[in-house]
């Protein structure tokens, strides 16, 4: 269940060393905080919706990601 939700819905999914992430969260959604594991490094991700219909926003770290 947790592989689903996190892949599906949070759109996280890895390839080899990469980590490609396309959200798919409900717009009735503010947004959406996780912790994702990969060897000994712990990614702090932060999804947050766009207010007033504007750009969704991807925080990894506390840094804002381009490309969203």
């Amino acid at each position: 269940m947790y592989r689903l939700m996190v892949e599906s819905l949070l759109g996280l999914r890895r390839e080899g060393d990469v980590l490609h992430l396309e959200p798919c969260i409900p717009s009735e959604w503010p947004g959406s905080r996780m912790r994702y594991r990969y060897g000994d490094t712990v990614y702090r991700i932060h999804l947050q919706q766009g207010g007033d219909g504007g750009t969704p926003r991807l925080l990894l770290d506390g840094v804002e990601q381009p490309g969203m």
